[in-house]
């Protein structure tokens, strides 16, 4: 298999990512699949899925039987995440013809090269890491859940993310005003950052980028190898990102199927 269809950082981006979200479900590893199954947060996709797929040699379609039946067996809609790997040994087209789709949308990985952070765009944005209790951390939560009609299952991912060991909570202040969020999650030589929020009213002024600046700041000074992030391709946050200096290393790495 050629370097195209299986580039040296996806080993390492899969690793982290059953790394990170493991702070929203139980990991099974099996010879044919990943699966994330949250009781907690059975409405969450991310926690309730197979990646990593891999034809153990029976071929494409009967890891994809064998996959639809584990979803079955646990009463859980079939949501699968596509690799290069996958694709290349035919599993991606097995799950299409048996009617799991991949979503609309298409969502970049980035990361950020450069030795230095880039510089804060407003000095007046204050930022700080914040605990893991008290009120800074319900404030957090209540930026990260947003004010949608599904909020309060956002609220318990946020809850959840935010108390997993690993994870590093910052928080901007304008004025004393909490106006947005950030987080960071480190392990097996990565640093992923998450839960970047801004506060509607304050938006453009700063605060993502110097949230950012201050989670790839930490990143490296850990050792870091790689400090990269997940965002909406041809979105404001891409643009954002690339602005600071993120390049972006592939397009739907992890390609989500839905039954």
């Amino acid at each position: 298999m050629n370097s195209a269809e299986n580039p040296d950082w996806l080993e390492p981006l899969i690793a982290h990512e059953a790394y990170y979200f493991s702070f929203a479900g139980e990991l099974e590893k099996t010879p044919i699949a990943w699966f994330f199954r949250g009781e907690a947060l059975f409405d969450y996709g991310d926690a309730n899925r197979a990646f990593n797929l891999r034809d153990d040699g029976r071929g494409a379609p009967a890891v994809v039987d064998t996959v639809i039946r584990y979803f079955q067996s646990h009463r859980r809609r079939v949501t699968v995440d596509i690799d290069v790997v996958a694709e290349a040994q035919g599993i991606g087209q097995a799950l299409r013809q048996r009617g799991i789709m991949p979503v609309m949308g298409n969502t970049s990985l980035m990361r950020y090269p450069l030795p230095s952070p880039p510089p804060r765009k407003n000095p007046r944005v204050q930022v700080k890491e914040i605990p893991k209790a008290g009120r800074e951390l319900e404030h957090w939560i209540d930026i990260v859940g947003g004010n949608e009609a599904d909020s309060e299952k956002w609220r318990r991912v946020a809850r959840a993310e935010a108390l997993f060991p690993s994870t590093r909570l910052y928080m901007g202040f304008l004025e004393g005003i909490p106006v947005g969020t950030c987080s960071l999650i480190s392990g097996l030589g990565w640093a992923r950052i998450e839960s970047v929020a801004t506060v509607t009213l304050y938006r453009r002024m700063g605060a993502a980028t110097s949230l950012v600046c201050k989670a790839i700041a930490d990143s490296q000074a850990s050792g870091s190898a790689m400090t990269y992030l997940f965002t909406e391709t041809g979105g404001m946050g891409e643009a954002l990102y690339k602005s600071m200096g993120f390049e972006t290393l592939a397009v739907n790495p992890l390609r989500r199927h839905i039954e």
